[in-house]
């Protein structure tokens, strides 16, 4: 068996080399993700090159005791030097493999992140998997590896490497959400077009892992959704404006008493909707933000309008004004419409529930600042979150344990959030100057494409 096959699914980072020289002349897909180097830049380059500076006289002691025949094993420490990060240490064990020297390295990360990465390689990487697997880093697009089935079915595209950046390959229209699956159509060096089916896996440590399917080409579509699934996407926002509009109308004063009796039973069914909405909501996964999606392009200022149109009677009803400001510039994003309506609408719902009437909301939809991000703020002037809770807010059933706090079934922000993530993006909580709440939605537009470099800084 050869060395790359031998060592190419472990989840450490792992390299070979010919003693005495110790150009590099294989690595694994442990070593480009621990280190961000691209291919080009490790095949035949000297180890010793990497190693930092206080660190090179041990590694020629190290690197001279693996060159004897009679060596078999040894273990040491190094510290690394990456092309975007500060120096990592490592736990090298080096042993002699025929007439190849080959280190295997566990980075000095925490625990839990340095477990999370080696499950994620270990799963991703191994050979033996009868799927063609891509690993792509969600915050910048670079392919960070692909198994043997990978790299014979994409072997007619020209360039796709580790190191290089999926954009230059795949249509810049692919998203990276969990749980969708597109189709796309790939150039080939010989002329004839490559069709594929890309299945987008879950984000783990700062990964996904794109399943490649050929077949033929379509428009771009995520999977058969259910449609028990998508009646309750459809049913949430109207359904929760109903409720509302009800509750406003049953307190408006001198209503005839049988009218008043209607509007009482109109509410008491509609809630009994609502209730119903939900068990259907966990039957189908959608409490556990697990649903799947349709993607296409949206339109982040008139889904805003529609949003705060909904709930504008209530709003008028408190004496909150919703003030809405949207950036002249703003670009479209690739996600579901409905999914974001309702993460919207949770933060506006919040909103109103905690103002106080003569006070206003704001909503800011504009560019982040950085690429091409767009960002929605929901601001308002109300009591805000104690700080012996900020940590939790976002915890599924957090909201509940609050009492008179933010949202009333435990489930609103933590479903928002996810529903934030699922598309590449977050959702997050300041306290506003002055006092009241800042919720902030951060989400990448159609040139980023979900999954972006903005993941994990907010």
């Amino acid at each position: 068996m050869r060395v790359e096959a031998a060592f190419d699914a472990l989840p450490f980072a792992c390299c070979a080399f010919t003693p005495p020289d110790d150009r590099i002349q294989w690595f694994n897909l442990g070593w480009t993700v621990h280190f961000d180097y691209d291919e080009d830049e490790l095949v035949r380059r000297p180890f010793h090159e990497l190693v930092v500076e206080a660190d090179r006289l041990a590694w020629q002691h190290h690197l001279a005791y693996l060159s004897l025949s009679t060596a078999k094993f040894a273990q040491f420490e190094l510290q690394l030097s990456s092309r975007r990060h500060a120096p990592m240490r490592f736990e090298f064990e080096g042993m002699r493999v025929e007439e190849r020297v080959v280190l295997m390295g566990r980075s000095r990360l925490p625990t839990a992140e340095r477990r999370l990465r080696e499950m994620r390689l270990a799963a991703v990487a191994y050979q033996g998997s009868r799927r063609a697997l891509v690993v792509v880093d969600a915050k910048t697009r670079r392919i960070e590896g692909m198994n043997e089935q990978a790299r014979k079915l994409l072997a007619p595209v020209v360039g796709f490497v580790r190191g290089s950046n999926l954009d230059a390959h795949f249509p810049r229209s692919l998203a990276l959400i969990e749980g969708s699956a597109q189709t796309v159509r790939l150039k080939t060096g010989a002329g004839a077009d490559l069709d594929l089916r890309v299945l987008v896996g879950r984000r783990e440590g700062g990964l996904m892992t794109l399943t490649l399917e050929e077949g033929e080409a379509q428009s771009a579509e995520l999977m058969p959704v259910d449609e028990v699934a998508m009646s309750c996407h459809d049913l949430r926002t109207p359904l929760t404006s109903v409720v509302a509009s009800l509750s406003l109308l049953k307190n408006s004063p001198q209503l005839d008493p049988a009218f008043l009796e209607l509007l009482e039973v109109a509410e008491r069914g509609a809630q009994s909707m609502e209730g119903l909405l939900e068990r259907l909501m966990r039957s189908t996964g959608l409490i556990d933000g697990q649903s799947r999606m349709r993607i296409d392009e949206v339109d982040l200022g008139q889904l805003t309008r529609e949003v705060v149109s909904l709930q504008a009677l209530r709003a008028d009803e408190l004496g909150v004004p919703v003030k809405v400001r949207l950036d002249a510039q703003l670009g479209p994003v690739r996600g579901d419409g409905v999914e974001l309506s309702r993460v919207l609408g949770n933060l506006l719902s919040n909103a109103l529930r905690f103002s106080t009437r003569g006070s206003s909301i704001e909503i800011d939809v504009a560019a982040a600042g950085l690429g091409s991000w767009l960002r929605i703020e929901v601001c308002d002037r109300g009591p805000g979150v104690p700080a012996s809770f900020r940590r939790q807010l976002f915890e599924k059933g957090a909201s509940t344990s609050l009492g008179s706090a933010r949202g009333q079934s435990g489930l609103g922000l933590f479903l928002s959030r996810e529903i934030a993530r699922r598309h590449g993006g977050e959702l997050r909580y300041e306290n506003r100057p002055g006092g009241g709440a800042r919720f902030i939605l951060e989400l990448p537009g159609s040139a980023n494409d979900a999954g972006g470099a903005r993941h994990g800084i907010v």
